[in-house]
């Protein structure tokens, strides 16, 4: 009996010690679990690719009368090496590093200067500096021998963020001819008119994908931020982010020659009212001038015109700041297809029957607008000056913009010519816009030709068909 207790201790102990066990194994891998850092959903957004600090190494070698003014030209032979020749060595991110040897006042130069002992002594320029040999001038030798010394340091260099090989572009100035702008009859300052078009410009260049482009308009701030970098209330790696600033390829430059939408008003002669209507428009000169040799790459002057409001006594429901903003969007819209036409002519990447999709979206096509279509050939080049004419051009047909995205356009063909219809896609190029709206009128008035099977088109989509008019035409009236 005794046994047979025992038995039964020993197995309830055995029971004990197995669920102790489990428990903690179960407390173990919860802890384990809870101490697992989150895994990075795979649909989380990237993080801004706005470059990095890494470590460089560089191995250089330097003279001097001294041994510290040896190790200062080995520095400074180290810097024009990993930074190049045109540095400004007498700028602060460079002025404390050439007297190094001064400034850690050490006596023995057989030692790897490292951590914040060598980045303050070059104001962050450097994160270590090692010696690697000495060569002592002989003593009996001839006047002018000098200490040689070979060192290795190592900079915090700034990577910028990685990108295609992109044109660089700069939005400069946009001139105008006086201060303000007349709309309606209201006065809008020059001034306001040209920052919306820049603002609009450097976001409508930046969504196309195709340019770097670089702002200029904060330049104040980033100097300030840059400030606190050269003044060291930063920490001294930071100091790698000097002398980083990216040059343009090219500037777009523009004057507005015109820009105005005015009331137009005529007292009657047998009544007080009036006869008021509304016209106008703009013209833009625009320049792309390459900055390295400040030769101007195209040239050209645009012109928009809003609809205009015919003459009525009844009234008309303007709105100034409407149609200034709708006069700005025009310009910006014209500007942005005249710099990607030059630079990334659009291209028709897919056909099926006349269903076409074209290589750019955003800004660089309108929808619901009408485009030339050419069938691209050889490519041609002037006898005489050796320079590239470009490839010839065939009429094509036309399309028109149904739908666009951010990167894609999708229309569809009219008026395709019947004998070029065997043409590859790639080789299609979209050209000039025709109208600004497309409209297929299957029943034309009377007074239109109808035996025309051709569509017709409309600068403006407010624009529409006259109404036809069955009365006889009145005779003009001399109080009008």
């Amino acid at each position: 009996m005794m046994i047979k207790s025992k038995r039964v201790l020993f197995f309830c102990c055995f029971l004990a010690i197995a669920a102790a066990g489990c428990s903690k194994h179960e407390n173990q891998s919860a802890n384990e679990s809870s101490s697992t850092p989150t895994q990075k959903s795979a649909y989380a957004a990237p993080l801004p690719n706005v470059g990095k600090i890494k470590t460089v190494y560089v191995t250089a070698t330097g003279t001097g009368m001294t041994r510290n003014d040896a190790i200062n030209d080995a520095v400074k032979n180290a810097i024009l090496q990993e930074y190049g020749e045109k540095v400004d060595l007498n700028s602060v991110k460079y002025r404390a590093a050439l007297h190094v040897a001064d400034n850690m006042k050490s006596k023995n130069i057989d030692v790897e200067w490292s951590g914040s002992a060598v980045r303050n002594a070059t104001n962050g320029l450097l994160t270590s500096l090692k010696v690697l040999k000495v060569k002592k001038p002989e003593l009996f030798g001839l006047l002018g021998k000098n200490y040689t010394v070979t060192i290795s340091a190592a900079f915090p260099k700034f990577s910028g963020p990685k990108s295609p090989n992109l044109l660089k572009i700069v939005i400069g100035q946009i001139k105008t001819n006086g201060n303000s702008f007349v709309i309606g009859g209201q006065t809008i300052p020059a001034s306001t008119v040209v920052s919306d078009i820049h603002q609009q410009l450097v976001t409508a260049l930046s969504q196309t994908g195709r340019f770097v482009v670089l702002d200029r308009s904060f330049g104040s701030s980033i100097n300030d931020e840059l400030s606190l970098i050269s003044e060291g209330q930063t920490p001294e790696k930071d100091y790698a982010k000097l002398g980083q600033v990216t040059s343009a390829d090219v500037i777009w430059v523009g004057s507005i020659n015109t820009f105005g939408y005015y009331r137009h008003a005529q007292n009657l002669s047998i009544s007080s009212r009036q006869l008021v209507s509304y016209s106008g428009g703009w013209s833009l000169s625009e320049r792309l001038v390459d900055v390295a040799n400040r030769q101007i790459v195209a040239a050209d002057t645009l012109q928009g015109r809003p609809p205009s409001i015919a003459p009525t006594t009844l009234g008309t429901n303007f709105n100034a700041s409407n149609t200034e903003t709708t006069m700005v969007n025009d310009m910006v819209h014209k500007i942005i297809a005249s710099i990607l036409m030059r630079e990334y002519p659009i291209t028709i990447l897919q056909k099926e029957g006349n269903q076409v999709v074209l290589s750019q979206g955003g800004d660089s096509v309108l929808k619901g607008a009408v485009y030339r279509v050419v069938a691209m050939g050889k490519e041609l080049t002037d006898p005489q000056t050796g320079q590239s004419l470009g490839r010839t051009q065939t009429p094509f047909g036309k399309v028109v913009i149904d739908r666009v995205t951010p990167t894609l356009s999708y229309g569809h063909l009219i008026d395709v010519d019947a004998s070029s219809t065997s043409i590859a896609p790639g080789e299609l190029q979209v050209g000039r816009m025709l109208s600004a709206s497309y409209v297929k009128v299957n029943n034309p008035p009377a007074h239109m030709n109808s035996s025309s099977a051709h569509p017709i088109y409309y600068e403006h989509p407010s624009q529409a068909l006259p109404a036809e008019n069955t009365s006889p035409p009145r005779k003009h009236d001399p109080n009008w």
